[in-house]
């Protein structure tokens, strides 16, 4: 995939949303699944959920809401490439 150099533009976070349940140690192994909510125009929503492998006890869960904001600085759609990228299965 190309770089957000060569898509013109980058994710900037609107906002985020972050609940924490528990808190992880050194030499705990964690999963992290990321996923995409929705796309609607110019924002993207993701959800992500940490989780401790050995347990699968949640640690956090949070949400962004990110704008594309193309290289001249102003919000723009999100580049198909990325999008393509961001919700494959």
């Amino acid at each position: 995939m190309k770089s957000f150099e060569q898509l013109h533009g980058f994710d900037g976070i609107r906002h985020m949303e972050i609940e924490y349940f528990g808190s992880a140690v050194q030499g705990d192994e964690l999963v992290v699944e990321t996923r995409v909510e929705s796309i609607r125009g110019v924002r993207l929503t993701r959800t992500y959920e940490i989780r401790r492998e050995s347990t699968g006890e949640t640690l956090v869960k949070a949400r962004t809401t990110a704008v594309w904001i193309t290289d001249r600085g102003r919000p723009g759609r999100w580049p198909l490439e990325l999008v393509t990228a961001l919700t494959r299965n």
